[in-house]
């Protein structure tokens, strides 16, 4: 996921609770796996907002907002 610096994107759960979805799991090598300008709210019901499952993986992570999350932030397994 990329965006303009002007027109971010917003992954939120429906409501404004801690943990109110699982979250975003990245289990893709691909070298376009790129999140830019992306805020992720109210995630982490399991693990983390953003669980990165795999030593091998090299996401591109820039100007990225967790917020509200009820576990971690960013959990690399």
């Amino acid at each position: 996921m990329m965006e303009l610096k002007t027109k971010p994107i917003l992954l939120k759960g429906q409501s404004p609770v801690k943990g109110n979805w699982k979250g975003i799991v990245l289990e893709s090598a691909h070298p376009d796996n790129i999140w830019e300008y992306v805020t992720i709210s109210d995630a982490g019901s399991v693990k983390a907002s953003i669980y990165i499952n795999g030593t091998a993986l090299k996401p591109s992570l820039k100007n990225c907002i967790i917020t509200n999350s009820a576990n971690h932030g960013i959990f690399l397994k």
